[in-house]
């Protein structure tokens, strides 16, 4: 919200809670939904303390508590309380990549589980943005006008599609998957997809935005046209915005978009132009989308150059202060937003030191993993990440790592070690430090030309620089475990009896975890977390951890 923007809405509140016709809250009504605005965390809980005070908004309960209030409901909050309901609204998490939908994860099940996972994601979409029309129309009827952000948010969300990778999945199970299936895709895809953002339909929302529209607008647009891939609404849109107004989101769009469109040519101008005329707008976030871009159009050796570059460019040491641009916490990417916002209002823009983050390493690895890359590579490049770099390796990492068991040949002594690494990164993020995982790892069978150097840089880890409560960076998910029961299924190759045994041990998990899942559903829900709670998460990740114990006991 700028600030004329917030002195024009709480003087349209303050002039409405001055109407004869106002309603006044009961207090107790009131206070229900700023409980539900400020879900504050239980002290009983022994969550991290480093963890933040407030949980996650559940939009379901704010939005059934907001419609108790008088209506129209944004004119009988405080001001301060209005703005927080209002960002909260408008950030609902859904709308991004949906972890079923995700990375590894779209190999992990059948194209039934794949369709049902895509419908009710579009089910919870659709349900939120009818809220937000609700808020707005409820806007119009107080006279509060709506922000630009929201404005532009709405166009996005009403005009949600996913990724490309994505869409291409549920398309070609429309297209080619079994008879069952393909209807129920090709259902799902006219039930529940977002409107077609045709040429006509660009049109009428440019228009709505009006001649004066600016870049953070045309760059929503523009997102927009790519995602549904209308390459006509992208020539017009480029040709309006002027060569001064490019912003860093506005080349992240292009580059990645028109990566994942297959569109080498109208990628090849951008980054060219980018390059020549706005390299100032280059920063790591930048980089690593050209990082991610390269892979995508499948010039893995340029991806690789830049990548061993900004390696190299990273050996200056980062101070206490500066620890932030390495972007581990959500604190960190709140800070950088502030820091790149101070560079861009310099006169003149001195040369900065890029500092690799996860995602600078995370696309690398990916193709390492999709590629059959010799394990010694692998191994190199995580050690890069955690003993040099020193960045958490996350579970995105570990499932790219052990989706690569599953499609090529390793030995189970590579797959042994991975799977020690993930139990002591899981401890590490637990906060604690499991002696004897760190014994199997230094002893576990390597490459010869691995050996001698990780024995050195891990006989006793440096200690990383950030805190391990500041995030859980590695999460014993199912999906995650399921990876892993995959991977051994694949690298004991014809061993039949020691495959049946890791079956054994999966089917046992699943068993147990469908027992507890049963167990917990049956407590009645309250709105704060009791210590009950952390015994039914330690229970499940207990069950996980002792059933990845039982594989490394099998194939030991």
């Amino acid at each position: 919200v700028t600030p004329h923007e917030a002195k024009l809405r709480r003087e349209s509140l303050e002039k409405h809670q001055t109407f004869p016709r106002y309603q006044v809250v009961e207090p107790s009504v009131y206070g229900k939904f700023l409980k539900n605005l400020y879900p504050v965390r239980n002290s009983l809980t022994m969550l991290n303390s480093n963890r933040e005070a407030f949980r996650q908004v559940n939009h379901d309960l704010l939005f059934r508590s907001y419609n108790t209030l008088p209506r129209p409901g944004v004119a009988h909050m405080r001001y301060e309380d209005f703005e927080h309901f209002m960002l909260q609204m408008f950030s609902f998490r859904a709308f991004l990549k949906p972890n079923m939908l995700s990375g590894t994860n779209i190999f992990l099940f059948d194209d039934a589980f794949l369709l049902k996972q895509y419908a009710d994601a579009n089910m919870t979409r659709q349900a939120h943005l009818k809220n937000l029309w609700q808020i707005t129309s409820d806007l119009a009827l107080s006279e509060i006008p709506i922000t630009e952000y929201e404005r532009q948010n709405l166009v996005y969300k009403t005009f949600f599609r996913e990724r490309q990778d994505i869409m291409e999945t549920i398309q070609s199970i429309a297209r080619q998957g079994n008879p069952q299936d393909s209807v129920a895709a090709k259902n799902i895809l006219n039930k529940w997809q977002s409107p077609h953002f045709d040429f006509e339909t660009y049109k009428e929302v440019y228009l709505k935005f009006g001649d004066a529209t600016d870049a953070e607008a045309l760059n929503v647009i523009l997102l927009t046209a790519l995602r549904h891939g209308n390459m006509a609404a992208y020539s017009d849109i480029m040709s309006k915005i002027r060569a001064d107004s490019y912003t860093r989101d506005t080349f992240k769009i292009l580059l990645e978009n028109l990566s994942l469109l297959g569109q080498r040519h109208e990628f090849n101008i951008w980054i060219s132009l980018l390059v020549s005329r706005h390299i100032d707008l280059i920063d790591i976030q930048l980089l690593n989308t050209i990082i991610f871009s390269l892979v995508e159009l499948g010039e893995p050796q340029l991806a690789e150059s830049l990548f061993e570059a900004l390696i190299v460019k990273s050996e200056v040491a980062l101070t206490e202060d500066g620890r932030f641009l390495k972007l581990v916490k959500l604190d960190d990417k709140l800070k950088y937003s502030l820091y790149i916002s101070g560079y861009d209002q310099l006169p003149s823009k001195p040369p900065v030191n890029y500092h690799p983050t996860e995602q600078t390493f995370i696309h690398i690895l990916r193709y390492y993993c999709e590629s059959g890359a010799d394990f010694s590579a692998l191994a190199r490049l995580l050690n890069q990440v955690e003993s040099v770099q020193m960045l958490p390796i996350t579970s995105q990492m570990f499932k790219y790592v052990f989706r690569a068991f599953s499609l090529h040949e390793y030995t189970i002594d590579n797959l042994q070690y991975m799977l020690y690494k993930l139990l002591e990164a899981h401890d590490l993020n637990s906060g604690a430090r499991d002696t004897w995982v760190r014994e199997q790892i230094n002893n576990s069978a390597l490459p010869q030309d691995l050996s001698r150097f990780l024995n050195e840089v891990m006989a006793e880890p440096p200690a990383p620089e950030f805190t391990v409560g500041d995030n859980n960076f590695v999460k014993l998910s199912n999906t995650l475990v399921r990876q892993v029961f995959l991977a051994f299924r694949h690298t004991l190759g014809p061993n039949a009896e020691l495959k049946d045994r890791v079956q054994t041990i999966e089917k046992d998990l699943e068993d147990a975890l469908q027992e507890a899942y049963g167990r917990h559903k049956m407590r009645i829900l309250r709105d704060e977390l009791e210590p009950i709670d952390l015994n039914e998460r330690e229970e499940l990740v207990y069950l996980k951890k002792t059933s990845l114990f039982k594989l490394l006991d099998v194939s030991s």
